[in-house]
């Protein structure tokens, strides 16, 4: 069995240890929380809350989805993938094709 292109894309970074997860999230009409996320220096170690107006698009991909804040990309499950949809109805936030570059 070969590494997923998530996998491949972590190795590509440098990352040694991509079986660490990608943190918790939780998402609420108004907010996304995402805690214990392990990429550091990202915006979002270990943890952050975020408003609809912090988050500039959403990707929703085939086995991870993100979130486009700043100039950093959340990574967030892909269990996750029809709520972040419905939030990004709901807020007004544009999806996204994720791009591999």
């Amino acid at each position: 069995m070969g590494l997923t292109r998530i996998q491949l894309f972590l190795e590509c970074l440098g990352i040694k240890n991509y079986f660490c997860g990608i943190g918790e999230s939780s998402i609420s009409d108004k907010e996304i929380k995402i805690t214990a996320y392990p990429f550091k220096p990202s915006l979002a170690y270990p943890s952050i809350q975020l408003k609809p107006e912090q988050i500039a698009a959403i990707t929703v991909g085939f086995s991870s989805c993100g979130l486009y804040v700043q100039d950093d990309i959340l990574f967030v499950s892909e269990e996750k993938k029809e709520l972040l949809k419905d939030f990004a109805k709901r807020n007004q936030i544009s999806l996204v094709p994720h791009n591999f570059n």
